[in-house]
């Protein structure tokens, strides 16, 4: 779909496959006798593999995951060859003994390596804060919500709690990185003797971050997931068991920049205090302070505990 062989105003199906081609894969299927289910967690299979060699653009995996649930949806649950359609989405497996282990464990082994490729792609996209949009992650958080509530992770609970936690300590490493980079930038930039002047401005682009972040994303991202695999972890982690951009980039960045002020509390004291016309201005102290304490209570709004 993304090769170069593909004209650029070709359309083609988010499904891959043309009618004839379907129809041939539904012989081959019949004569070897496959069943439905299997045949379309085969597909998703491949359309992950197609997506990781970037041959095929990622709205075709969600198209992929609703054709198993399309097939399962249609299928007799007595002719399945996985049994048991789940009451609270795809698959139960209440009954495995039912069906061919090699089968669970194929399916399942195909929607762990979803969730591990996207929240592959969900922790690179740390990189973008704070100027991280919704658009930039949808698609990713779309499917992981659809494979979490397939139940077919309980055996990837631990390791679930780890990629959770690693995006979260990576989202607080760009964080701290962007609050760096920027209050380097501000300081070359100034050439003057007001040193209260960098931090000022710095003030003003944590807020505008800020709130940009809290206006995209009002509420946590996959919260749910963690909830999925055990109630009494959940209940344990507490606000860990969400994806908060807003919460994490203001837990880092606002005590970095006290810090920064409390380092340069005595210069600023003192260039205050030389002379009729001092370095820097008291009404700048006064900004200052100000500045810092609205910065105190939006931390304080993001970060409640």
């Amino acid at each position: 779909m993304l090769s170069p062989d593909v004209p650029d105003n070709e359309e083609v199906s988010l499904g891959i496959l043309t009618q004839p081609h379907l129809d041939l894969l539904s012989e081959c299927a019949l004569r070897w006798r496959i069943g439905h289910a299997y045949r379309a967690v085969c597909f998703l299979d491949l359309v992950k593999d197609f997506f990781e060699r970037e041959s095929i653009p990622i709205q075709c995996v969600p198209e992929a995951l609703s054709g198993v649930v399309r097939t399962v949806g249609d299928t007799d649950v007595d002719n399945l060859m996985i049994q048991d359609v789940s009451p609270f989405l795809f698959f139960s497996f209440s009954n495995k003994s039912q069906c061919s282990r090699s089968q669970y464990e194929y399916l399942s082994n195909v929607y762990g390596a979803l969730f591990t490729l996207f929240m592959s792609y969900l922790y690179h996209s740390m990189d973008q804060l704070p100027s991280l949009k919704p658009s930039d992650i949808e698609h990713f958080l779309t499917i992981l919500d659809h494979v979490t509530d397939s139940g077919l992770l309980d055996k990837f609970n631990l390791d679930v709690v780890a990629r959770f936690e690693d995006i979260r300590d990576y989202a607080r490493q760009m964080s701290a990185a962007w609050y760096d980079a920027k209050m380097d930038g501000i300081v070359k930039g100034n050439h003057g003797v007001n040193r209260a002047l960098p931090l000022l401005m710095m003030t003003d682009e944590i807020e505008k971050s800020q709130k940009l972040l809290g206006k995209r994303f009002p509420d946590p991202v996959l919260g749910c997931v963690l909830a999925c695999f055990d109630l009494i972890l959940t209940k344990w982690l507490g606000r860990c068991s969400q994806l908060d951009f807003a919460s994490l980039f203001a837990h880092v960045v606002v005590p970095r920049f006290i810090n920064d002020l409390s380092s340069s509390q005595k210069r600023l004291y003192e260039s205050s205090m030389n002379g009729p016309t001092p370095d820097v201005p008291i009404q700048d102290i006064f900004s200052l302070y100000r500045r810092t304490k609205m910065l105190i209570e939006m931390h304080d709004a993001f970060c409640p505990q």
